[in-house]
């Protein structure tokens, strides 16, 4: 994976600013598989297969790609534990 996308690793390990607790440990623990984030203009072009850098110490692969008009819908749409808050 390195080889194939290093650069954009790098790319976005220069974007990140700031720590992600208490979201950060169920992610990286495989008990939140799920992540919600606002339709911002950033997020907006996220698609399948992008990686996601977290904390600055782990990369995760965009498996699939769901919008909701708003948070409320996202959280009656998705399984409880895997979409859950920190």
């Amino acid at each position: 994976m390195i080889v194939e996308k290093g650069s954009e690793i790098v790319n976005i390990l220069k974007s990140v600013s700031f720590e992600q607790e208490p979201f950060f440990s169920p992610l990286n623990d495989g008990l939140k598989t799920i992540e919600g984030r606002s339709a911002s203009s950033k997020y907006r072009r996220m698609e399948l297969g992008n990686l996601i850098l977290i904390n600055k110490s782990v990369v995760f692969e965009v498996k699939g790609v769901q919008r909701y008009p708003t948070l409320s819908d996202m959280l009656e749409a998705e399984p409880g534990e895997s979409s859950a808050r920190g």
